[in-house]
């Protein structure tokens, strides 16, 4: 398949993302911003890095990339100010390739952060001997992402952005069943003939896991101090009831399908398995942490590009190990979840043919049990 050549703006924005991602940050790229999920778009945020530390917490940067001749800094660190107030961000931060003292002084006097060019080479040459962008910050993936979905259809793009969006809007569990129900509706049965469509499909497949451990671990953050029975009363609650309230959900229910709920709705069969999952992460602070941005590293970049797990350096020794452990266990939930089949996390055994990865290629995490 012809690797689709990527304009200026595009590669500038890229390395932007490479920048938070070898700093150890989960990124993601063109996040729209809406009210809710799948509603009328309002603005985009270009870069959104996730960044995790102990106790849980999660640090949230939204960077604005600006590749222009007349480049406008004030007005840029003026529009980011506002989106990191939408996105409830900790920080905001500019990436140009030139910026007049005058406007980082503004930017300064304003909490905004300017990123340069000059920033962004220094970081990737010092870390460029063990660190190869992957996933949303990755050329390779990136170009391959741009040829799939100029033929894909529309329901595929759909979905694409609704995963970005699920990142700044909405409960962490009520994502976590949309992700779920995503999943089913549109994974559930074969790939898509046609390479391009299939291998998008793929992709957006992998992204949904990963943004769904972005929401378990961001429950996780939510929870870490209350008493247990009490996150999980809520949190089944959540995944049973989503963001409506018990007794409306009940009273809909009795209308669709004529039956009285006294004891209220059942909760979905894989319940007590996400209870599971956040109790680990709960009392493994110090693995949580880092999961979000492995299981991206082994889905997009192992899985998609073909990189060598060996890459990933950041996090070594019997920490990287425990989180592959409970990566797996991650994707063997949302696999029982979504009654997926027990490969679907596997690229195939199919011989190099559309250029997105160097050889034949199992990913790590083939045959992960279809039921915890």
């Amino acid at each position: 398949m012809k690797q689709e050549k990527l304009k200026p703006g595009l590669k500038f924005e890229l390395a932007g993302a490479a920048f938070f991602q070898s700093l150890g940050f989960f990124v993601r790229r063109g996040v729209r911003l809406a009210v809710a999920a799948s509603t009328a778009d309002v603005t985009d945020v270009d870069i959104l890095a996730l960044r995790y530390s102990i106790p849980l917490f999660e640090e949230r940067v939204i960077a604005d990339c600006k590749y222009r001749r007349k480049l406008r800094p004030f007005q840029r660190i003026l529009w980011t100010l506002g989106l990191r107030s939408f996105t409830n961000a900790n920080r905001a931060i500019v990436v140009l390739p030139q910026t007049p003292w005058q406007a980082r002084e503004f930017a300064y006097q304003a909490g905004v952060e300017i990123l340069g060019t000059i920033d962004i080479e220094n970081q990737l040459n010092a870390v460029k001997a063990n660190y190869t962008a992957f996933g949303e910050a990755s050329e390779i993936l990136t170009a391959q992402y741009l040829k799939c979905t100029s033929v894909a259809c529309k329901n595929l793009l759909k979905l694409d952005l609704k995963l970005r969006q699920i990142l700044v809007v909405g409960h962490a569990i009520t994502n976590v069943n949309g992700i779920i129900q995503i999943l089913v509706k549109y994974f559930k049965n074969k790939m898509n003939d046609s390479k391009e469509e299939a291998w998008l499909q793929r992709y957006i497949c992998y992204n949904a896991a990963v943004v769904a451990c972005v929401m378990l671990v961001r429950f996780a953050i939510e929870a870490k101090w209350l008493p247990e029975h009490n996150w999980i009363d809520y949190a089944k609650k959540k995944l049973t009831y989503g963001d409506i309230p018990p007794k409306k959900a009940q009273k809909l229910a009795k209308l669709a399908l004529d039956h009285n709920f006294a004891n209220g709705l059942p909760a979905p069969q894989y319940a007590d398995e996400i209870i599971e999952l956040l109790k680990m992460l709960i009392a493994q602070p110090e693995i949580t942490v880092v999961l979000p941005y492995i299981m991206d590293f082994i889905l997009l970049g192992v899985g998609l590009q073909g990189i060598d797990k060996k890459r990933i350096v950041l996090f070594t020794g019997e920490k990287k190990e425990n989180a592959f452990k409970a990566v797996r266990r991650i994707l063997s939930v949302i696999a029982y979840a979504a009654d997926l089949p027990s490969d679907i996390w596997s690229i195939g055994e199919k011989k190099e043919t559309s250029g997105y990865r160097s050889k034949q290629h199992v990913l790590p995490l083939d045959n992960i049990p279809k039921k915890p």
